[in-house]
C-alpha cells in the first residue's frame, strides 16, 4: 500500500514537473514572440545618402506627397554631381515612345556604382513586346535593347511599387532596386494590436485578372470562398465595386480590423491595399507570385507576413492552413507590423528616409557583388 501511494505520488510530482517545465517553454515563447522584430538594421545605424532630384512628367495625385517629402529632404542637392546619387523620376511613359525612351537612357553618362542612377519607373511595361509578341520582328530588337539596358547596366537602381512591374509575365526576374510602398489612403488610426479583432481574414476588391492574362487569382478567390460561412472570414469578390456595397459588404474600413488581411494580384501585383493593411496594424498575406515588397533591404517581411502561391487560392481549406491561430503569435506578427509602419510607412516622410536608406543598403550590396 505504501508502495503504491509512493508510486502515484511520483507520478504526480513527475507530472507537476513536467506542467512546470512546459509553462516556462510557453512563457519564454511569449516573450519571445511579443518582442518580435522585423527591423533588419537598427535605424539610427543607417544615415541617409545625397541625392539630386529630377521629376519628369506630371505626378499623379497619389504621388504628389511623397515626391514633395523627398523634393523638400535635406540630403537633396541642388545640383547633380558625381558625389551623389542622381534620383530620377519618370512619372509615365507613353506606349508610343518607349523606343525613344530606351534611347535616352543609354545615352545617360555613366556614373559610379557607388552614386548610381534611381531610376523610378512607374507605369513602365514591355510585355506586349517581350511576350505578347515575342515572335515579331518589330518588337524583338526593341525588347532585347530593353532587356540589355535594364538588367546589365550597373549604375542603374531601379524604384518601383513591384521590381517586376515592368515584366509582368515574368514572376522570376525583378529589377535591381528599391521596392516603394504604394500610396496609403487609409486616413484611420491603427487598430490595437493587443485588442482581439472583429475578423481573422478579410479582402474585399474587383475581380480583376491580371494584364496579359498574368493572374487570375481573384477569380479563384471568389470561387474557393463562395458559400463560406464564417462571419470572422470575409472575402467580397465582384466585377464592380458598387455591387459589393449592394450585396451588403461590411464597410471597407471596418474590414482591416482583421488578424490577417490578404493583398491579391490585381492588374499587376502591386495593390494600395498593402499600404492600408500595414498602417492598420494588420497582418499583410499575399497572393501575388513574384511580387517584390517595400523596403525589404530594411524589413524582414518573413517575420510578420506571408507570401502564399497564388495556386493555394484554388482551394479556401488549404489557403486558410498557411495561417496560425495561436493568439500570441498573431499579437506578436501585428505589433511586429505596427513598428515597421511606425518607423517607415506612416508618414510621407518616413516613407522617403525608408527610401533613401533601402538605396544606401542596396548600393552597399552591389560593392559587394
Amino acid at each position: 500500500m505504501s508502495r503504491h501511494r509512493w508510486m502515484m505520488g511520483s507520478r504526480g510530482a513527475r507530472l507537476w514537473m513536467l506542467l512546470w517545465i512546459l509553462n516556462i517553454v510557453y512563457s519564454t515563447n511569449k516573450v519571445r514572440a511579443s518582442s518580435l522584430s522585423a527591423l533588419r538594421v537598427p535605424p539610427a545605424q543607417l544615415s541617409t545618402p545625397t541625392f539630386a532630384l529630377k521629376v519628369l512628367g506630371e505626378p499623379k495625385d497619389d504621388m504628389r506627397s511623397f515626391l514633395l517629402a523627398l523634393a523638400a529632404h535635406e540630403q537633396r542637392e541642388a545640383n547633380a554631381s558625381a558625389a551623389h546619387s542622381a534620383i530620377i523620376v519618370f512619372n509615365y511613359v507613353e506606349p508610343k515612345r518607349k523606343r525613344a525612351f530606351l534611347t535616352a537612357l543609354a545615352r545617360l553618362p555613366e556614373r559610379s556604382v557607388h552614386r548610381p542612377y534611381v531610376l523610378m519607373l512607374l507605369g513602365f511595361n514591355m510585355d506586349e513586346e517581350c511576350f505578347v509578341h515575342a515572335s515579331s520582328m518589330r518588337f524583338e530588337k526593341l525588347c532585347k535593347t530593353a532587356r540589355e539596358l535594364l538588367y546589365d547596366r550597373g549604375d542603374f537602381l531601379f524604384a518601383n511599387f513591384d521590381l517586376g512591374d515592368t515584366f509582368l509575365l515574368d514572376d522570376n526576374n525583378p529589377l535591381r532596386g528599391v521596392t516603394i510602398p504604394p500610396p496609403g489612403y487609409r486616413s484611420l488610426p491603427p487598430f490595437d494590436p493587443d485588442a482581439p479583432t472583429r475578423y481573422f481574414l478579410t479582402f474585399r476588391g474587383i475581380r480583376n485578372l491580371g494584364y496579359y492574362n498574368s493572374s487570375r487569382v481573384r477569380e479563384h478567390l471568389a470561387r474557393a470562398f463562395a458559400g463560406w460561412n464564417d462571419d470572422r472570414i470575409q472575402i467580397w469578390i465582384d466585377k464592380s465595386r458598387f455591387r459589393l456595397g449592394a450585396r451588403g459588404a461590411p464597410p471597407y474600413d471596418e474590414l482591416f480590423n482583421s488578424s490577417f488581411s490578404l493583398t491579391a494580384h490585381g492588374h499587376g501585383r502591386w495593390t494600395f491595399r498593402f499600404s492600408e493593411i500595414v498602417m492598420a496594424c494588420s497582418i499583410p498575406v499575399y497572393l501575388a507570385d513574384g511580387i517584390t515588397l517595400p523596403f525589404d533591404q530594411l524589413v524582414d517581411w518573413s517575420k510578420c507576413s506571408f507570401l502564399i502561391p497564388e495556386r493555394e487560392a484554388e482551394n479556401a481549406t488549404q489557403l486558410l492552413a498557411h495561417l496560425p491561430n495561436d493568439e500570441h503569435i498573431v499579437r506578436a506578427m501585428r505589433h511586429c507590423i505596427c513598428e515597421i509602419n511606425a518607423q517607415y510607412f506612416a508618414t510621407p516622410e518616413k516613407r522617403v528616409d525608408g527610401f533613401l536608406k533601402s538605396i544606401l543598403v542596396e548600393t552597399k550590396r552591389t560593392r559587394s557583388r
